[in-house]
């Protein structure tokens, strides 16, 4: 159960990432790097990338280690005259924009290594039974942004028909970090009895 985990990643972004104006809803859980189009300037996407046994053998099926993507989203309609991307990408010399490399950054010291995340999500598995060992570090990241058109949000169907967009300008800036390592081991797994 992956869930507890998510959860006090996602809480402690959202805590974190306040001196940075980043509103506390546009950091989600979702399934995939895709966002909602109603966020705000910078989106943060939480989702399980893998789920892999612990160690190999009996008890496999109760240890588990799973891997955790984050994804930076910077809306490129808040600045609308950056047509190269530049301030999407970084905040030199303008402290009025959130750029996706100081998000980034602040996400990487905020969860590499972290025992209060591990102790969150204890805390909040508690319940289930779950227990979760091994912080998360950083495994990997998209070491430059990649520029995202509209199929990147998650628009909902309403039926007006489709919005339409200059295929010349940006949408978004998108950049991930993947962690791993965080181990979690259920002691007792709920079986139905097949005997009467």
């Amino acid at each position: 159960m992956i869930a507890p985990l998510l959860q006090a990643i996602r809480d402690e972004l959202r805590l974190g990432l306040r001196p940075l104006n980043v509103d506390p809803d546009s950091v989600q859980v979702t399934k995939d790097e895709k966002v909602s189009a109603d966020l705000g300037q910078v989106a943060l996407s939480i989702y399980s990338i893998d789920v892999s046994p612990a160690a190999e053998g009996g008890n496999a099926v109760l240890a588990r280690e799973y891997s955790v993507a984050i994804g930076v989203t910077t809306r490129a309609r808040f600045v609308p005259v950056d047509r190269r991307g530049e301030n999407l990408y970084t905040d030199i010399g303008n402290d009025s924009i959130i750029s996706v490399d100081e998000v980034l950054e602040r996400v990487i010291r905020m969860i590499h290594g972290q025992p209060k995340i591990v102790q969150k999500a204890n805390k909040l598995g508690e319940v289930m039974g779950l227990v979760y060992s091994e912080p998360l570090y950083l495994s990997r990241s998209i070491s430059n942004p990649e520029e995202k058109g509209p199929d990147h949000f998650n628009i909902p169907d309403n039926g007006e028909g489709d919005v339409t967009y200059n295929e010349q300008d940006l949408e978004a800036l998108y950049q991930e970090v993947v962690f791993q390592g965080a181990k979690c081991f259920q002691p007792a797994l709920d079986f139905e009895s097949t005997l009467d």
